[in-house]
C-alpha cells in the first residue's frame, strides 16, 4: 500500500509540474546602446515556451441496446404485443392449451408486481407478498419475500436500462409450421412464422418456446420443457394486449372468508 501511495503522489507530483507554466528566462544585463557600425547581440533571450493544451478524455456515450434485449427477444421482429411486453407494464387476455385443456388466463405485470387468473385459481404479488388463491376450495397459501422485494425491484430496473437478458433465451431457429396443441384443438391446419429459442438451466430443466407470427404480430407462443423425465406442453394464444391495467388489479383481496393453508 505505501508503494501505491507513494507512486500516487509521484504522479500527481509530475502531473502539477507538468500543468504549471514554465519559469521565466533570467534577465539579461543591459546592454550599452549600439554605437554606429556595432552588430546587435548575437544570442537574443529564448522565447518563452507555451503550456501546451490538457488532453481531453473523450466520453464514450452508452451503446444502445435493443427494447426486447431484456427479455432475451432481441431476435424478434418489432410488433406491437413484444412492444407492450417489454415495457413489463401490461394486461393481457390469453386462451391457454395444455393436452386435452383449454382456459381463459388474465394475466398483467407491473413492475415485479403482479396478477394472474383463470377459471379456478388467482396468482398475486405484491410488494413482495405473494398470494395463491383457490376459489374452489375456499383456501390460500401466502408467502412473505419483501425482504427481497427491492433488490429484485433493482435487478429488473438494472435489466431493463442496460440490455441484460433476465430471462436467459438464445435464439435458435426461425421456420414455419401449424401451432401445436391449439391446431389440434381448433382444427387449424394452416402454417404460420415462428422463431424458436432456448433457455437452458444444465440439470434441471430445458424449455423451447417457439413465437408465431400472424399479420406482423405475435399471436401465440407454443412452450415446450423438459423436467428430467417429465414433458410440459402449453400454447397461449393472444386474445388482447394493452398498457392500461384496470384499476383495482393489484389490490388484495378480502381473505375473511378463505382458509389458510401455510
Amino acid at each position: 500500500m505505501k508503494k501505491y501511495l507513494c507512486l500516487v503522489i509521484a504522479l500527481l507530483l509530475l502531473l502539477s509540474a507538468c500543468t504549471k507554466a514554465p519559469a521565466a528566462a533570467p534577465a539579461q544585463p543591459e546592454e550599452a546602446p549600439a554605437s554606429d557600425g556595432v552588430p546587435e547581440n548575437p544570442n537574443p533571450a529564448p522565447e518563452e515556451e507555451k503550456t501546451p493544451e490538457p488532453v481531453q478524455n473523450e466520453v464514450k456515450e452508452p451503446e444502445p441496446h435493443h427494447p426486447y434485449e431484456w427479455l432475451g427477444l432481441s431476435g424478434m421482429p418489432e410488433c406491437n404485443y413484444l412492444d407492450i411486453l417489454s415495457t413489463n407494464h401490461y394486461y393481457q387476455v390469453y386462451d391457454a392449451y395444455a393436452p386435452g385443456v383449454k382456459d381463459e388466463v388474465i394475466e398483467a405485470a407491473d413492475g415485479i408486481d403482479a396478477y394472474q387468473k383463470n377459471a379456478g385459481t388467482t396468482s398475486l404479488t405484491v410488494g413482495g407478498m405473494i398470494f395463491a388463491i383457490s376459489e374452489a376450495t375456499k383456501s390460500y397459501m401466502q408467502y412473505d419475500m419483501t425482504d427481497s422485494a427491492g433488490q429484485a425491484r433493482n435487478n429488473m430496473d438494472y435489466a431493463m436500462e442496460n440490455g441484460v437478458n433476465m430471462k436467459g433465451r438464445e435464439f435458435n431457429d426461425t421456420g414455419r409450421s401449424t401451432v401445436p396443441l391449439y391446431a389440434e384443438a381448433e382444427g387449424d391446419t394452416a402454417e404460420y412464422e415462428y422463431y424458436e429459442f432456448l433457455t437452458s438451466n444444465p440439470g434441471v430443466s430445458e424449455l423451447t418456446e417457439r413465437f408465431f407470427m400472424r399479420d406482423g404480430d405475435v399471436f401465440a407462443i407454443y412452450s415446450h420443457t423438459e423436467m428430467g423425465d417429465s414433458i410440459l406442453e402449453s400454447t397461449n394464444v393472444i386474445k388482447s394486449i394493452t398498457a392500461d391495467i384496470p384499476a383495482g388489479t393489484f389490490d388484495i383481496p378480502d381473505l375473511s372468508g378463505y382458509e389458510r393453508k401455510n
